[in-house]
């Protein structure tokens, strides 16, 4: 079993039929392979009210799982140091038999409601963040950022992430970083690099709670066979390929993929 990851304005045109669920469906089935959804993808679609019946038909149809927060893979990541987790962690399978009912509660719970508040605090904050931490971060010695600081960028915040108090890294990878082998974080490590090369090679800014969503995408894309986002995404995932060994066993696509299936 595989997985394909979305972009969640992907599940908008599956729900508004811009693309043929049906024929996605038999090619996800055809290669044995489970669309992914995340949470975070849920509590934006949550947004679009009068998407829920159209999207709750679409999950129906396709062969779906619900993916576990990125934190959850991360703090997996941490238990099974030294060697890498294989798959991301599923959250729950498609339950045979739920109700529109069940679908429309979840999606005006608290939980999702809470989730994209949390969302709008926090882009200003990752934004400011981003900002400052650039300004600690050396250039190289001709006053620009280049592709070969990207290990040393992912290591640093390789060791900020895992070091949360609430992921719990054990004191002996705490006390000695230098047994940490940030390789095996595949999420934060495609995280890091796309953020330097991003906001720091390209000089790129942050303007949108969008913006900051999307990088949540990064979490999962290691994990997946097959991974379809938008086209700035993409490009800077591609240019990424041709300097890093990032993304080896994941095709990278856009929507026209689905569109000629």
């Amino acid at each position: 079993m595989d997985y394909i990851y979305l972009d969640t304005n992907i599940y908008s045109s599956l729900a508004k039929g811009e693309i043929d669920v049906q024929i996605f469906s038999e090619f996800c089935k055809k290669n044995d392979l489970y669309a992914c959804i995340t949470v975070t993808q849920i509590t934006e679609l949550s947004d679009v009210n009068n998407l829920h019946s159209k999207l709750f038909d679409v999950l129906l149809k396709l062969p779906v799982v619900v993916l576990a927060n990125w934190d959850k893979i991360i703090s997996k990541e941490i238990q099974n140091h030294p060697y890498p987790i294989k798959e991301p962690l599923v959250l729950y399978f498609k339950r045979p038999g739920i109700q529109y009912e069940d679908f429309e509660r979840s999606m005006n719970s608290i939980i999702v409601r809470e989730g994209r508040e949390d969302q709008r605090i926090k882009t200003p904050q990752f934004i400011e963040n981003l900002e400052k931490n650039k300004k600690n971060f050396p250039t190289n010695a001709d006053g620009k950022y280049g592709v070969n600081q990207l290990e040393l960028f992912q290591k640093c915040l390789t060791f900020q992430f895992i070091s949360s108090p609430y992921l719990k890294l054990p004191d002996e990878l705490k006390n000695n970083p230098k047994k940490i082998k940030h390789k095996i974080f595949k999420g934060i490590g495609l995280f890091s690099k796309f953020i330097f090369y991003k906001y720091y090679i390209k000089n790129e800014m942050a303007k949108s709670t969008n913006d900051f969503v999307d990088l949540n995408h990064l979490f999962f894309i290691p994990y997946c066979k097959i991974s379809i986002l938008e086209k700035n995404m993409n490009s800077i995932l591609n240019e990424l390929k041709r300097h890093t060994n990032i993304l080896p066993n994941t095709d990278i696509k856009n929507i026209s993929f689905l569109r000629t299936l």
